[in-house]
């Protein structure tokens, strides 16, 4: 469901784990071209906070697509408490964005700019979409490379990235 309804939790029989997710409802395409990328680098301070509250969580991790960002944590089955403070974490607001610390921002910003070098100049795979995107986007954000620009992200400081992180997202909570 979404935010205003709480979340939605499917029991599956024999789990030996729950797993917990928000999917946020901005992507790569919804940055603007000079912070190209701060889609990434939102959700990785999301998921830090997240990994921070519950360190001993199963697995987590993120993905970041055109248009969404979703992050994830797993629990043990059923361990509710848990998965309730991972996903409070993820969707806290201030004043917690201001206990990122600016070393913690620099490092996802750091990873944000290198995972666009890379997606635009090494995966042959992402050098073929960045290409085509250039081509038939032209003069619009899809002619923007798939994961962002690693300049636009590496100009990217920490208070700036504290800001992006207040501003109101729509978001869809899952558990399972």
């Amino acid at each position: 469901g979404n935010a205003q309804e709480g979340p939605l939790w499917l029991h599956v029989d024999g789990a030996t784990a729950t797993a917990v997710g928000v999917l946020w409802n901005h992507g790569f395409d919804d940055d603007e071209a000079k912070v190209a990328g701060l889609a990434r680098v939102l959700a990785t301070c999301r998921l830090t906070r997240g990994r921070d509250a519950v360190p001993e969580l199963l697995a987590s991790g993120l993905h970041v697509g055109s248009d969404y960002a979703l992050a994830f944590g797993v629990v043990p089955a059923g361990d509710v408490t848990r998965a309730t403070r991972f996903l409070t974490a993820l969707l806290e607001e201030e004043p917690a964005s201001v206990s990122l610390s600016d070393d913690v921002i620099a490092l996802a910003v750091a990873r944000a700019a290198l995972a666009a070098d890379d997606a635009e100049f090494v995966y042959p795979g992402s050098v073929l979409l960045r290409r085509g995107r250039e081509r038939l986007g032209r003069g619009t954000a899809v002619a923007r490379p798939p994961a962002g620009s690693a300049r636009a992200i590496a100009r990217l400081t920490p208070d700036a990235v504290r800001q992006a992180l207040r501003e109101p997202v729509a978001v869809r909570i899952a558990g399972l």
